[in-house]
C-alpha cells in the first residue's frame, strides 16, 4: 500500500499508533480513556466558558466544545504555533455559530491562544534547560534518523 521509499518513516509511526491503542483493548482500559478524555473536555470547556465571561459573553458549556471541536481545525492547517488557523477558527466559530461581533470574537481567539500556548511554552523551555539541553541540540534530536534511546 505504501511505497517502499517511506517504510522506514511510516512503520515505525504505525507501530506506536498500534501500542498506544493497545489500551483500548480491555473494557477498563476503555473506561478510562474515556474518563479522562471527558474530565479534560470538561476542564477546556470550563477555560473557554470563564474567558467568555471576562468578555461579558454568555457561552455554555456546549457553546465551548462546540468552539474547541472548530478550533481544532484550525489547528491542522500547518503554520507555526497554530498562529492564523486557530485564530480564523475560532472567531469562525464564535461569530457564525454564537453569534458574537468580530471584534470580541478576534480578542477572544487572541486571548485564548495567549492563555493556552504561552505557560506551555514556557514549561517546555525549562525542561529543556532542566535537561541541559539547548534548542539546537534539541532539533538535532528531531531531526530524521535521530536516535531517540538515550545513547546519544
Amino acid at each position: 500500500l505504501v511505497p517502499a521509499r517511506f517504510h522506514v518513516r511510516v512503520a515505525p509511526f504505525l507501530a506506536h499508533l498500534l501500542d498506544g491503542l493497545e489500551v483500548l483493548r480491555s473494557p477498563r482500559g476503555l473506561a478510562e480513556v474515556a474518563a479522562w478524555s471527558g474530565a479534560l473536555w470538561f476542564v477546556i470547556g470550563l477555560q473557554l466558558v470563564a474567558l467568555a465571561r471576562a468578555f461579558a459573553m454568555n457561552m455554555t458549556l456546549a457553546g465551548s466544545f462546540v468552539t474547541v471541536a472548530i478550533s481544532v481545525i484550525g489547528l491542522a492547517v500547518p503554520t507555526p504555533a497554530g498562529v492564523g488557523g486557530f485564530h480564523a477558527a475560532v472567531q469562525f466559530a464564535l461569530v457564525q455559530i454564537l453569534g458574537v461581533d468580530v471584534t470580541t470574537a478576534t480578542a477572544y481567539a487572541l486571548l485564548h491562544h495567549a492563555i493556552c500556548f504561552v505557560p506551555i511554552t514556557f514549561i517546555g523551555l525549562a525542561y529543556i534547560g532542566a535537561a541541559g539541553l539547548s534548542l539546537g541540540r534539541v532539533r538535532v534530536l528531531d531531526s530524521p534518523g535521530a536516535r531517540h534511546d538515550g545513547a546519544d
